[in-house]
């Protein structure tokens, strides 16, 4: 590998790495300093937590209750499948009955 273009790969590493450190600085932002004194930013952060806090257990329960509602519909399809065959059955062996009867 090149010397100069390993030089200019660390300079612009050191310039990238100084940047990313002073950046906070440069901007005086913080992620927490004024959290809690403002009542829309305590009123956001709050918000925000609840939303974050209730939005997977809200998509769990209804995961749940999609998994509870195919699985009471495919139990019905199922009971009037059993239903319809027991009534063809029946229908099948009325005829044998009634000529046994007859004789």
């Amino acid at each position: 590998m090149n010397p100069k273009l390993w030089n200019r790969k660390n300079l612009w590493l050191s310039a990238v790495a100084m940047l990313v450190v002073w950046s906070p600085e440069l901007s005086q932002a913080c992620s927490v300093c004024s959290a809690g004194r403002e009542d829309e930013n305590r009123l956001a952060f709050i918000l925000t937590t609840a939303f974050l806090t209730f939005l997977p257990l809200s998509m769990i329960g209804g995961f749940v209750w999609y998994l509870r509602r195919r699985y009471l519909q495919l139990e019905l399809e199922l009971e009037l499948e059993l239903e319809l065959e027991l009534e063809a059955a029946a229908e099948r062996s009325a005829p044998v009955m009634a000529a046994g009867a007859a004789r």
